[in-house]
C-alpha cells in the first residue's frame, strides 16, 4: 500500500507539473489535491512508537512536502514540484 501511495503522489506531481506547462490550472488543482490527501495520509499513518528516528525523519520529509505542495500551487511554480 505504501508503494502505490508513492507511485500515486509521484503520478499527480508529474500530472500538475505538466498542468502547469499547458497552463490547465483546473487539473492543476486536482492533481495538487490529489497529492496533499496522499502526503497527509503518509503523514496520518506513522507510528512513532514504533519507527523511532526513522517515523520522526519521514514527519519532517513529508512537511517539507506539504509546504513545497502549497507553496508551488500558489506559485504555479513547476521547480517547488519537482523538489518534491
Amino acid at each position: 500500500v505504501l508503494i502505490l501511495l508513492y507511485e500515486g503522489a509521484i503520478q499527480n506531481i508529474r500530472g500538475a507539473i505538466h498542468a502547469i506547462e499547458s497552463k490547465d490550472y483546473q487539473k492543476k488543482g486536482v492533481c495538487v489535491g490529489k497529492t496533499h490527501d496522499i502526503l497527509n495520509e503518509l503523514v496520518n499513518t506513522l507510528d512513532f512508537k514504533v519507527g523511532g528516528q526513522i517515523a520522526v525523519d519521514l514527519d519532517r520529509l513529508y512537511t517539507f512536502m506539504i509546504e513545497q505542495l502549497v507553496r508551488a500551487n500558489i506559485e504555479n511554480s513547476v521547480e517547488k514540484l519537482k523538489s518534491i
